[in-house]
């Protein structure tokens, strides 16, 4: 896997608190990630407030797949996509399972420590995001970003003007609506990994855990002594 992750927290409703514990959570967290992962990256936006959305390049690194779909090559325009409202917003090329899903459960950090907050997670390739996007809220809930991907859906009907050409996207939506929006697999595939080595976990949990599982673990026991910002 690779690919490219965007993500953000939206302005509404405003709260700077959140953006201050997601920094600091975010910093430790790079302090453990591994030299060759990339780092999260999420920072504050700089517009102007009244500004309704933020664009930045939406750029494919990699044949676009849904599930075990091809997905046609139709964005060599490079369009930004928006974010309504951002507060913050970043991106992180991701290179396998592990990263990916240490990005999201970042995300769902986030919303479990201000539930009032509302996240987006993007992934241009449909590697890791089997709807090409998600929305993150109350308290870590993954839910379909459906505006995503119908402009998807719609993009790619119109230019190949062939009704099977939805079949991916359908395949997505019904994914997503039985409430598996992440791509995972066994755990047992990155026992060799050295953040999750540095856990060292009792070998039977491997047996029963994902991979979206442990990078959870990872995650929340790197940031649990993050200073908590009262609301």
């Amino acid at each position: 896997m690779t690919t490219n992750l965007h993500y953000a927290i939206r302005r509404s409703p405003e709260n700077p608190k959140v953006l201050s514990w997601a920094l600091q959570a975010q910093a430790k967290l790079n302090e453990r990630l591994s030299p060759f992962r990339d780092r999260l990256s999420l920072a504050a936006v700089s517009a102007a407030p009244e500004r309704p959305m933020l664009g930045f390049p939406f750029v494919r690194i990699a044949p676009a797949r849904i599930g075990p779909y091809a997905i046609p090559d139709l964005f060599q325009d490079r369009s930004p996509v928006h974010t309504p409202n951002a507060v913050a917003v970043g991106a992180t090329k991701v290179r396998d399972l592990f990263s990916a899903h240490v990005v999201a459960a970042f995300l769902r950090s986030v919303s479990k420590a201000y539930p009032e907050c509302v996240l987006e997670l993007r992934d241009e390739s449909g590697q890791f995001v089997l709807p090409l996007g998600i929305v993150i809220r109350s308290g870590g809930r993954l839910e379909l970003n459906a505006e995503v991907l119908n402009a998807e859906r719609a993009k790619v009907l119109e230019a190949t003007g062939d009704p099977q050409a939805a079949a991916p996207f359908l395949w997505a939506e019904a994914q997503a609506l039985n409430g598996q929006v992440l791509s995972d697999s066994p755990a047992t595939e990155i026992m060799e990994a050295p953040e999750v080595k540095e856990l060292d976990l009792d070998p039977e949990v491997f047996e029963q855990a994902t991979v979206g599982n442990i990078a959870s673990f990872f995650v929340e026991r790197v940031i649990a002594d993050t200073a908590p910002v009262a609301n």
